[in-house]
């Protein structure tokens, strides 16, 4: 925080993790996104999430006014007696988890993760490990253990045809997923090819057609080569709670 205290009203973040804003936008978009919690590359739109700096509990918020990231720390009306007060730097933040915290955890990770085509094999066997470590430590810190895990999706480069070195990586690793979790893991990519549309009511137009056919999420369920759509989310959101009501959880 700007000079290692916390003010009345928003206290701009100078460091995450002993880097500055600045040099972790640098990184790639992975590491970058582990460190930026709250940053999207594709948006400006601003997020916020309750914590805890020390004994202060606060939100902190993502901005980019323009094209540099901003994060600020507010603490809450309840704690201004304790301002200003001192927080040396390094100070962990602490997610205020208690609102949600009997909620059932949806893990999708590994999206970013996934190399280039042409990095090798040792790029892609040390992809699928550190994909299966992240989400057991995830799996592992949740404390009721009512989770759901949602597997990778491809792009639409990302087919036999095509990209095959990272499709093949991805069915790979969700197969093990798959046998790893059972029914608390859910094929998502399998389910939005399959069903995707269907669930929206929406016809398929060629491309989603030819999609399919690649082992593709159908463009009419995409905003990108990588993103859903409204229809893609609402369809993803429809096969969680399907899921979620089967299981009782």
């Amino acid at each position: 925080l700007t000079s290692n205290q916390i003010a009345s009203g928003a206290n701009t973040v100078t460091h995450i993790d002993g880097s500055t804003i600045a040099a972790l936008e640098a990184l790639s978009t992975a590491r970058k996104t582990g460190a930026l919690f709250l940053s999207t590359p594709s948006n400006a739109t601003t997020y916020t999430i309750k914590g805890w700096l020390g004994p202060i509990r606060g939100t902190l918020t993502r901005t980019r006014p323009s094209t540099a990231e901003v994060y600020t720390f507010t603490s809450d009306a309840a704690y201004s007696g304790l301002l200003p007060y001192a927080m040396p730097a390094d100070q962990p933040f602490i997610v205020d988890t208690v609102a949600t915290s009997n909620d059932t955890l949806i893990i999708w990770s590994g999206r970013n993760d996934v190399p280039a085509t042409g990095a090798g094999a040792t790029a892609f066997t040390n992809f699928i490990a550190a994909v299966k470590a992240e989400i057991a430590l995830m799996v592992q810190a949740c404390p009721h253990k009512r989770f759901l895990v949602l597997g990778v999706t491809n792009t639409s480069a990302e087919y036999a045809g095509g990209s095959a070195d990272c499709y093949n990586a991805i069915v790979t690793l969700n197969t093990d997923l798959a046998a790893i979790y059972g029914s608390s893991f859910i094929h998502i990519r399998k389910q939005l090819i399959a069903r995707g549309l269907g669930l929206q009511g929406l016809s398929p137009v060629a491309q989603d057609t030819i999609d399919i056919a690649n082992d593709v999420i159908p463009i009419s369920l995409r905003s990108d080569t990588t993103h859903m759509n409204a229809d893609g989310y609402a369809a993803v959101a429809k096969i969680v709670q399907e899921r979620i009501t089967a299981q009782g959880i």
